[in-house]
């Protein structure tokens, strides 16, 4: 018997069917459909966007075609359910990741879609190393107003394994606060009013040494104060050191590092409440410590106008308080 060879024809109609049932077995059961369109502020789409999408669980979806194309359209199928779709747009394009959370697909056929305008960024970049010319792991970056303090968007703001750091942060003005670990006992530090409105590098960011301080504040019945804030001075001296961690927690304990020095610390009532402050002087710190509890008590507000002799106002004047009859400084 003569088999008739197959024609190209019949060939391409067998691929197509063998395509087609592919699809099929690929496309979940009861699918539904997450779309839209991601643009810049000006509008034009974004491409390449990754998009992860997570079920309820937290538990990545697998997905097939999860890249937006050059128009910055998206469209992705999955089981009816609940899902945050997180949005990653190449790293070379200087625009945010974005985040939505709680998409619900009800049904087998919704159909839901979400459009977003991803904001744009520059880099920030640099390394933080130590005196010894070590690289500093684990570094947070701030970036705060320098009028308002409010704090900037600011993406991947920590120190990698090899001290770098490229943080992508909006247009403007901002001081960048350098907040080392408290593992790695090195002193938070301040760069400010730095510009941005292109990629900057600051180079090396150098920490130093430090020490670690721990103080509980409780008030009288050793009931721990959660938010009361200490302020650390070089003893004798007003000015007051950068100590980002020295809010204390639930617990009423605050840890923070400072430099080797000798230091007043101030135990400050939680904003909540009002107790009086109080202030252990002459602190040596030379290794890490633990300070005595600060006790607050039960106080009262008390301001005060200072003037010279042509009764103006005097700016920038410290006032002490002392209880009598012993004169212990209070504040």
């Amino acid at each position: 018997m003569i088999i008739p060879r197959k024609t190209p024809m019949r060939a391409l109609s067998l691929a197509l069917l063998s395509t087609f049932a592919l699809l099929v077995a690929s496309t979940p059961a009861g699918a539904a459909v997450l779309n839209g369109r991601l643009t810049r502020a000006d509008g034009t789409g974004v491409y390449p966007v990754d998009l992860d999408v997570f079920d309820r669980n937290g538990v990545m979806v697998f997905l097939t075609n999860d890249t937006t194309d050059v128009n910055g359209n998206y469209s992705v199928t999955v089981p009816a359910g609940r899902y945050d779709i997180e949005f990653n747009p190449h790293p070379s394009l200087r625009l945010f990741n974005d985040l939505r959370r709680g998409i619900t697909l009800s049904t087998a056929s919704s159909v839901v879609t979400t459009n977003r305008v991803l904001p744009a960024g520059w880099y920030v970049s640099g390394r933080m190393r130590d005196r010894a010319n070590a690289n500093v792991v684990g570094t947070a970056l701030s970036f705060l107003n320098p009028t308002t303090g409010a704090a900037a968007l600011a993406q991947d703001n920590l120190s990698g394994a090899n001290g770098r750091f490229n943080t992508l942060v909006p247009t403007g003005v901002y001081d960048i606060e350098f907040i080392p670990s408290l593992a790695s006992r090195k002193v938070p530090c301040v760069k400010t009013a730095i510009t941005v409105n292109g990629d900057v590098d600051l180079g090396d960011c150098m920490v130093e040494n430090g020490f670690l301080v721990r103080a509980s504040v409780t008030d009288a019945s050793l009931f721990p104060l959660s938010l009361a804030d200490l302020d650390v001075r070089v003893a004798g001296k007003a000015a007051t050191l950068f100590t980002p961690t020295d809010n204390t927690a639930a617990t009423g304990v605050a840890e923070f590092i400072v430099p080797r020095g000798v230091y007043d610390i101030t135990a400050n009532s939680p904003s909540a409440a009002t107790f009086a402050p109080r202030t252990a002087t002459g602190v040596v710190v030379n290794g890490d410590v633990t300070l005595p509890n600060f006790v607050l008590y039960p106080g009262v507000n008390v301001t005060a106008t200072c003037v010279n002799s042509l009764g103006q106002p005097v700016p920038s004047v410290d006032v002490d308080a002392d209880s009598l009859p012993y004169f212990r400084r209070q504040v």
